[in-house]
């Protein structure tokens, strides 16, 4: 994570990167690691997965959408 942060967040860098987006896994462990490196739940992929889910039965999401806006 330090080689990905370092690339886009290094002033001697070109990047137009403003959000980071990734797909943790679904484990409150790694989703804690990710909170802890300053990314948070995407709010909208969420709502957008609620939608998209017509069944009774719905089984966890294998992985939560994380993002990290850099200029925050």
């Amino acid at each position: 994570m330090d080689l990905v942060h370092g690339e886009i967040l290094d002033s001697a860098s070109l990047s137009a990167a403003r959000l980071i987006i990734l797909d943790a896994d679904n484990e409150p462990r790694v989703v804690q690691f990710y909170r802890r490196l300053g990314y948070q739940e995407s709010l909208w992929a969420e709502a957008q997965a609620r939608k998209g889910i017509g069944s009774k039965s719905v089984a966890a999401a294998a992985t939560v959408k994380m993002i990290r806006d850099i200029l925050a």
